[in-house]
């Protein structure tokens, strides 16, 4: 056992030996604490965290409940730089535990094993906090409380606060079950708990967006809360709050640059300010962009030591994330210090990915980069695969954000356009790109996959456009000039619609055979599951609605959002209605139809709102069906979709029909079909 010294070392200071005051308003961590009683056995506890993660709070409460357990006498002891020599921790120690009487005050300062053996003799149960134990760096200092760790006699428990990178090593007593170890994901607050804080004081009075944001932000890290809040108090709103991390004179950004920042080896600083523009940290993305090797047996070691990385497992190919609010601080950090280098490693990291294969990774940095042309040139580069896999709102909303005299010379970026706006039945602008686009081929050459593309979007067009005969000819016409596996699935498909929309199945479905052999070879996945939604209408319009259901066999309901996964899904809702299969049909909404404005696909926003409202009719829930379809018919209006005010308006007429409100039929039908049909319908209503 190391020996103290028998010179004096001075007075005990007596503000090292009393627990800090809680805060006022200080949150109550009744789960850690319960927790705490479910694990009686415990020797020693550990709690290893970044800074603000409320240890020496938690230890405060802690301690006041466990002092007024009989026979349990709590001992208190922050550590601090001095505690480096031996000498001055031993006689700090003997005077936290002399507090209570149990020796005399002007006792000598004895060597460990004797304080050991001295706590060992006292009656009852005793815990010594140390508190900031990273305060003490001395050899021998560490290795004198390792020893007291590991001997302390069966009525002396430990609790232990330290930062994750402070050298205590306690893998013995972890092995025999004895050690009980919290790091900042026990430590952080739950929602409960940030609840319970946000309403606490002036927070209590801002809008619940903001204290929404903030707690999303913060992703429980109780400092970062609390000054959130003081934020709210001085009367900024989140945004703002966060905002001052760009000039660095909030009370965050101070935090974050002395307690996480300023903390690390500079290595360590500069790794992770070059690798605060990427939204994962991928380690061969971060040897590439840092210009070093390693990467992964540093973020392994900074996720150990410093607790704002959190991996994210073997099938994100051992890629970390960073804490949000530290990811946020350090890119302001690195515009500051480094003015113009974030766009440089934009770009860095969009080469990377484009060569991995990452395109939306890829794209998104490139746009991130400031340079127009550069980011362009990528879209355009990446268009035809992102179509085929049915990337289409990313691509709009990449496109949106590139200036026209820039993306609108790239056929490529043209062309995807038109193919977004098509599928989200935005004709109007779908018909422009058309036009577009042949105003560009007599100005560039295109390649023969740029001319097909062209004659594939012109053919979804008119089918889009619902001209059954303009359909018929412009496929007749393009097909012949298309000899690539995509163009020709999509213009199969095309053709098979306007056949059965002519009643021509057997016609259609032979089409759909020769389709599915050319999108597959071209990984058409958007090709596949129209033929497949195309092969289910002809069985229906059959009225085989089993044989129907079964083309959808192998899509199942398990959580795919994929947009191509929801084409020919609004007629499988109408299906399983109609075979009165309602818990399925239920399970199938609730995938679909909260992504129905992001697909925007004709058939599963027509299908998805008559499904639900046919089934809170069939629930008894006949004013919930109407309140589906008044929905619908303020989104058909304002999107100009005819299809769908008229399907809406439809189901109107006959929901009433079947609740027997018939008066209210008759009135709906002649906004619902006209003419002729109006006053026939109008007719058998007055006979019912």
């Amino acid at each position: 056992m190391p020996s103290a010294p028998r010179s004096s070392a001075g007075v005990a200071l007596e503000g090292k030996l009393h627990p800090p005051r809680l805060a006022p308003g200080s949150i109550p961590r009744h789960k850690l604490l319960a927790l705490l009683e479910q694990a009686p056995h415990w020797r020693v506890l550990l709690l290893r965290a970044p800074a603000g993660y409320g240890k020496t709070t938690l230890m405060g409460q802690l301690f006041a409940q466990l002092a007024c357990q009989p026979g349990t006498s709590c001992h208190w002891l922050t550590l601090d730089p001095r505690d480096d020599d031996p000498l001055h921790l031993l006689t700090h120690l003997q005077a936290a535990m002399d507090r209570h009487g149990e020796g005399p005050a002007d006792a000598p300062v004895p060597d460990l094993g004797l304080w050991l053996n001295t706590v060992a003799r006292r009656g009852g149960g005793a815990v010594l906090f140390l508190d900031e134990f990273e305060s003490v760096r001395g050899q021998a200092t560490v290795q004198l409380i390792h020893q007291l760790l590991r001997f302390a006699p069966a009525n002396l428990r430990v609790v232990v606060s330290t930062r994750p990178h402070a050298r205590l090593a306690l893998h013995r007593l972890k092995a025999s079950g004895w050690l009980l170890e919290w790091d900042a994901r026990q430590l952080r607050f739950d929602d409960e708990e940030t609840r319970a804080l946000l309403r606490h004081g002036d927070a209590a009075r801002a809008p619940a967006a903001w204290l929404e944001l903030l707690a999303q932000r913060c992703e429980g890290w109780p400092a970062a809360l609390r000054l959130g809040t003081l934020a709210l108090h001085h009367g900024e709103a989140p945004p703002r709050f966060l905002d001052t991390l760009h000039d660095g004179g909030s009370d965050l950004a101070s935090y974050l640059a002395s307690e996480i920042l300023e903390q690390q080896p500079p290595a360590h600083r500069d790794f992770l300010l070059d690798t605060s523009i990427l939204r994962y940290l991928l380690p061969p993305l971060c040897d590439a962009l840092c210009e070093r090797g390693g990467s992964a047996a540093l973020l392994e070691d900074m996720g150990r030591h410093l607790q704002f990385l959190t991996p994210l497992g073997p099938s994100q190919g051992g890629a970390w994330r960073c804490h949000s609010l530290l990811q946020d601080f350090l890119r302001k950090r690195l515009d500051a210090l480094h003015p113009g280098r974030a766009a440089l490693l934009h770009r860095k990291a969009a080469a990377w990915l484009e060569a991995e294969g990452l395109l939306i990774e890829a794209i998104g940095h490139a746009l991130d980069s400031g340079d127009a042309a550069f980011a362009a040139a990528m879209v355009a580069r990446a268009a035809r695969p992102l179509v085929r896999n049915g990337h289409l709102a990313t691509l709009q909303h990449w496109i949106a954000r590139l200036p026209a005299h820039i993306a609108d010379c790239h056929p490529g970026i043209v062309w995807a356009a038109g193919r977004a706006h098509t599928y989200f039945h935005q004709l109007e602008e779908a018909r422009a790109r058309l036009r577009q686009l042949l105003a560009l081929s007599t100005q560039q050459d295109f390649d023969r996959l740029t001319w097909e593309d062209y004659l594939a979007l012109e053919a979804l067009l008119v089918a889009a456009e619902d001209d059954v005969a303009q359909t018929m000819q412009v496929t007749q016409r393009n097909l012949p000039q298309a000899h690539g596996d995509y163009a020709r699935g999509i213009m199969l498909n095309v053709r098979a619609h306007g056949e059965i929309a002519q009643h021509h199945f057997d016609a259609a479905l032979a089409l759909l055979d020769q389709a599915d052999l050319h999108n597959r070879k071209a990984s058409n996945l958007f090709g596949l599951s129209a033929a497949l939604g195309l092969r289910a209408a002809i069985w229906s319009s059959r009225g085989a609605l089993q044989r129907a259901l079964a083309c959808y066999s192998g899509m199942g309901t398990d959580g795919q959002h994929a947009q191509h996964a929801a084409l020919g899904s609004g007629l499988r809702c109408e299906l399983l209605y109609e075979t009165d299969q309602l818990d399925a049909l239920q399970a199938l909404l609730a995938l679909h139809a909260p992504h129905a404005d992001d697909y925007l696909a004709t058939d599963l926003v027509i299908g998805a709102y008559l499904a639900a409202a046919r089934l809170q009719f069939a629930r008894g829930d006949g004013g919930g069906a109407q309140a589906i379809l008044d929905e619908a018919l303020a989104r058909s209006l304002q999107r100009r979709f005819h299809r769908l005010e008229f399907a809406c308006l439809w189901e109107k007429v006959r929901l009433a029909t079947l609740a027997g409100q018939l008066a209210q039929a008759r009135a709906l039908v002649p906004a619902a079909l006209p003419g002729e049909a109006s006053r026939s319908v109008k007719v058998l209503l007055r006979k019912l």
